[in-house]
């Protein structure tokens, strides 16, 4: 609107400058030949410019706010502390102005080089999910020059996690990590609310002990193992050892079990057996050829 008015009052200047030079011409022509003329009078162009001036008032008396910021107003250079809403707002023309403050949710992630407890050094990166609380965008427009991310928010992220995981020796902070994270919340929190800003989300997106604590982990790991794998090996020698022992005695038992059995009555009990499975076998005919001292075969029948 305020463009509209300023283009209506340059049309009225332009009219007026017409007016003035077709005067200036009918004057100079004798006996009247010929006169300018102009398809408007001076009163179109006194309304032109008025109606030019009242768009002007009306747009610097208004301010639309779009959605996700608030108006920071300004009385002739002096910050209000009440915040303009989402919408049309109507203000002192040409005393008051407003500037946009964002509301809306931002996100910032830095990278550090922190140290542990036990002086480890470990890369970290971490994003934190931010915005301005709505009642204070005035407040922060008077306290923070710039952008509040560079300015406050950055180095405040920087302090929390290098004082969060300095509290921590390296190993147990790699087991610990929400720890870690929500200490280094709770430090933006305790820094951040006094200036307006509302945490929705931080988060540890990277956490990475250095290449030389890492090599000496896995040769640790590595180390474990074969020294597992070697008292398991032991461990089954042992197992087998004893295995092959407690056979052994109950293969011995056995024998001794089967020797005390032994007596000489057994020992006639079988030789009558098989002298029997002998004869059942025979069929009565005798070898036809003898060798010297080859033995005859005799049975004893009465047996």
């Amino acid at each position: 609107m305020t463009f509209l008015g300023i283009l209506l009052i340059l049309i009225a200047i332009g009219g007026i400058i017409a007016k003035i030079a077709a005067a200036k011409s009918n004057a100079s022509r004798r006996n009247g030949v010929n006169p300018t003329t102009l398809p408007f009078g001076f009163g179109t162009i006194f309304a032109t410019f008025a109606v030019g001036i009242a768009m002007m008032i009306a747009g610097t008396a208004t301010v639309q706010v779009p959605g996700g910021h608030r108006g920071v107003l300004y009385t002739f250079g002096a910050i209000s502390k009440n915040e303009l809403p989402e919408g049309l707002n109507f203000i002192m023309p040409f005393v008051q102005h407003a500037e946009m403050v964002e509301v809306k949710t931002k996100s910032q992630a830095v990278q550090s080089n922190t140290v542990s407890k036990d002086l480890q050094p470990v890369d970290s990166e971490t994003t934190l999910n931010y915005h301005i609380a709505p009642n204070m965008a005035a407040d922060v427009t008077a306290t923070v020059s710039g952008d509040i991310g560079a300015t406050i928010i950055g180095p405040a992220m920087q302090e929390a996690i290098k004082f969060a995981t300095a509290q921590y020796e390296i190993q147990s902070m790699i087991g610990n990590r929400d720890q870690v994270r929500d200490k280094a919340k709770q430090i933006l929190i305790d820094k951040l609310t006094k200036y307006g800003v509302v945490l929705d989300e931080y988060t540890i997106t990277d956490f990475s002990p250095s290449k030389k604590y890492m090599d000496a982990v896995e040769a640790k790991q590595i180390s474990e193992q074969t020294a597992e794998k070697a008292k398991y090996d032991l461990e089954k020698v042992q197992t087998d050892a004893q295995q092959k022992v407690a056979v052994a005695q109950a293969e011995a038992a056995a024998l001794k079990a089967q020797r005390d059995q032994i007596t000489d009555q057994l020992l006639q009990l079988r030789k009558i057996e098989d002298e029997r499975a002998a004869i059942e076998k025979w069929d009565g005919a005798l070898p036809q050829n003898m060798y010297a001292n080859t033995p005859v075969p005799f049975l004893n029948m009465n047996k």
